[in-house]
């Protein structure tokens, strides 16, 4: 039978086929494959053990042939099987580079749990904040002569406007938000999970463990308190991303001075974008060892630079995982080979 994906997307498959799940080295290797995808690292991602039980472990007792099985905690998962990333030439292990505690009292997250309910239609969980804010009427609207445009919902659920209104009273509990299931986790979270939690921390500086208290916070000004603390200088992105100004003047001055397409507007405090180490060379191709002059059309902004490509097929490719040609400063490819001609007397010394 010929393959039709990899090693692992068929053996998972097969253990899926057999009427069981991925084993545990099939799941530690889905997690490494979609944390080193280029949308991971581009625009970040959620990393949640919880859905998961690993293998228990027999450990040899000290002094005794006996063992004795222990749980691996997620910690361990993260560690021995090196999620965050190889070590480096040092042997160094790659760890968490902030850590963030959002404190709340354990009958704060009981009251929100409360409110925690799931739509039976899209099986979405939406808090009480969520579900205020998706019935909450759109803001009024004034015609040419400050007269107010009556508000006519939009019943159809074929409009693609259509927004269906949350009634709490055709929605459900799921168990895990109970308070007895709620009070278990809370209790484990004391005496286990914390303490791992801790295991990380104490190789932080200060500045990289942050503590917050979220109680009464909605989920927007959450974000907004914790980029307070780690992005204090607006100046500085927090996590640069490719973006692609229209150029509409096609050259190589105006890519510095466009406004970025209207979705990525409305960045406040930016710096303006300069041209880097590479200038005007195409930093993809020389990354293959090639010496190809950008485009002023097919210009890419990331990080407050700017950056020009020969073809959509290489501006393509630094969109979707700009690091990757940007890990060391650009440098001519070794055969690389210069003629330079002109007539006699022009004043160019080799």
């Amino acid at each position: 039978m010929p393959r039709w994906g990899t090693d692992l997307e068929e053996g998972v498959f097969d253990s899926l086929m057999a009427g069981g799940g991925p084993s545990h080295d099939q799941n530690i290797a889905i997690l490494k494959t979609e944390m080193a995808s280029p949308l991971a690292k581009t625009k970040g991602y959620v990393l949640d053990l919880n859905f998961y039980k690993p293998p228990d472990l027999e450990v040899q007792q000290d002094g005794s042939d006996k063992k004795r099985v222990v749980q691996q905690s997620w910690k361990d998962i993260i560690r021995k099987n090196q999620l965050l990333g190889a070590p480096d030439q040092y042997g160094t292990v790659a760890e968490f580079s902030h850590v963030i505690e959002l404190e709340l009292e354990d009958d704060e997250v009981k009251l929100r749990a409360q409110h925690m309910l799931m739509d039976l239609d899209d099986g979405v969980v939406y808090s009480r904040w969520e579900i205020a804010e998706r019935n909450r009427p759109p803001p009024k609207q004034f015609d040419e002569e400050g007269q107010e445009i009556p508000y006519e919902p939009v019943t159809d659920p074929e409009d693609p406007a259509y927004v269906k209104r949350l009634v709490p009273a055709d929605m459900i509990q799921r168990i895990q938000d109970t308070e007895t299931f709620l009070q278990e986790e809370l209790l484990q979270w004391q005496e286990e999970k914390k303490a791992q939690i801790d295991d990380f921390i104490v190789k932080l500086h200060n500045h990289q463990y942050l503590k917050i208290d979220v109680a009464g916070l909605t989920p927007d000004e959450c974000v907004d308190s914790i980029q307070c603390i780690v992005r204090p200088d607006e100046t500085v992105p927090l996590r640069p991303i490719a973006m692609q100004p229209p150029n509409e003047a096609g050259d190589f001055k105006g890519l510095l001075s466009e406004p970025l397409k209207e979705e990525q507007e409305g960045q406040e405090g930016e710096l303006p974008r300069v041209y880097g180490l590479w200038q005007q060379t195409d930093p993809v191709a020389l990354y293959n060892s090639k010496v190809l002059p950008g485009q002023p059309g097919l210009g890419v902004a990331y990080a407050n630079t700017m950056f020009a490509f020969a073809n959509e097929e290489n501006r393509d490719a630094f969109v979707k995982e700009p690091k990757k040609y940007l890990v060391k400063a650009p440098e001519m490819p070794k055969s690389y080979r210069l003629m330079m001609v002109g007539p006699k007397g022009i004043g160019v010394h080799t």
